[in-house]
């Protein structure tokens, strides 16, 4: 979730984001994370945003969690094998 976070607070920070979330995607490589995992937790974590926020969740809101949450296993993928 803190990496989650730091993504949402600096999109415009790609530079120094990528590594910390590549390092992530390494250590969950080790845990046994496997790709299936990160589309359950992808659909975890926006029905909790749903749940959370009720009206405030609206589409565009959906979109932008939705998009940031894909590109962060992207990388974590791109770093190691789940």
């Amino acid at each position: 979730m803190a990496m989650i976070g730091t993504a949402v607070a600096n999109p415009h920070r790609p530079g120094e984001i990528l590594p910390a979330v590549r390092d992530l995607g390494k250590r969950h490589a080790g845990y046994g994370v496997k790709t299936s995992h990160c589309d359950t937790v992808a659909n975890a974590l926006l029905w909790t945003l749903e749940q959370g926020l009720g009206a405030d969740f609206t589409p565009a809101t959906r979109d932008a969690w939705a998009a940031c949450h894909g590109a962060i296993p992207s990388e974590m993928k791109a770093a190691a094998t789940l």
